[in-house]
């Protein structure tokens, strides 16, 4: 976290021509002073201010796929040229795999900033009002990610116990291919093992919910972290839930 917070003011080389006009949008926003020794890394106190450039990000990766779905709906017509077969491959990867592992890669920043942002907020102007909502906003697409998670892990133990559709392994794998970030370099012997990357977001949610609500209280902090530590430790342990080779769902 301490090396996030000190390359936040250091990242935005790769969006340089961005800088001037996102320099001005940022400055809208109050900067509220920040709790705890946030503060020594010139943080912002605003959502908006901190997340942006997860934000653009997240903007451009949607923007694609958009246009992908629309190239697939004007080659729907001719399902077995290859046009139609390099936007289908594109849009398997775009919609909804590479969205969501860019966005479960911005949980803990959502988490810390969500923090800073509540503990903050003034209500006193329409920025900070906007700021607060798109907070919110991000919270709730946290929520609705994990149970769509949970949702398409489900689904797939069922369909594989499902002796009536007699589905095979790369039937499944077909199926869920736009979900395939979500259970495709994990084993699935059982449901500990296709959870992992559920867990690993609670547990990263967790750590930065600890860093951003319980900083007046480090020995609180270094007994929660260590037992978070230790849980995913022994949960790594048990389960075993990587797979030796990618490809496939068979373990």
């Amino acid at each position: 976290v301490q090396l996030m917070l000190e390359s936040q003011n250091t990242n935005s080389g790769s969006l340089d021509f961005l800088a001037k006009p996102i320099m001005k949008f940022t400055n809208l926003f109050k900067n509220q002073t920040v709790p705890g020794k946030f503060s020594q890394y010139k943080i912002s106190s605003s959502f908006i201010v901190n997340f942006w450039q997860s934000m653009l990000m997240l903007l451009v990766i949607l923007f694609f796929m958009g246009i992908s779905c629309a190239l697939l709906k004007c080659f729907s017509s001719s399902k077995v040229s290859r046009g139609y077969m390099i936007i289908w491959a594109i849009v398997s990867t775009l919609k909804w795999n590479f969205f969501m592992i860019m966005y479960c890669g911005t949980v803990g920043d959502i988490v810390l900033y969500s923090a800073l942002e509540f503990q903050t907020e003034s209500l006193d102007d329409l920025a900070s009002n906007l700021s607060l909502l798109v907070c919110a906003g991000f919270n709730l697409l946290t929520v609705i990610v994990i149970i769509t998670m949970l949702h398409v892990i489900i689904r797939i133990r069922k369909s594989k116990n499902d002796a009536a559709r007699n589905l095979t392994s790369d039937d499944i794998e077909k199926e869920w291919e736009s979900f395939r970030a979500f259970f495709g370099t994990y084993k699935d012997a059982f449901f500990g093992q296709q959870i992992f990357l559920l867990v690993f977001i609670v547990r990263v949610a967790c750590f930065n919910a600890i860093v951003g609500y319980a900083y007046d209280y480090p020995l609180l902090q270094a007994f929660l972290i260590a037992s978070i530590n230790l849980m995913m430790t022994l949960y790594l342990i048990i389960t075993r839930p990587m797979k030796a080779k990618s490809g496939g769902m068979r373990s």
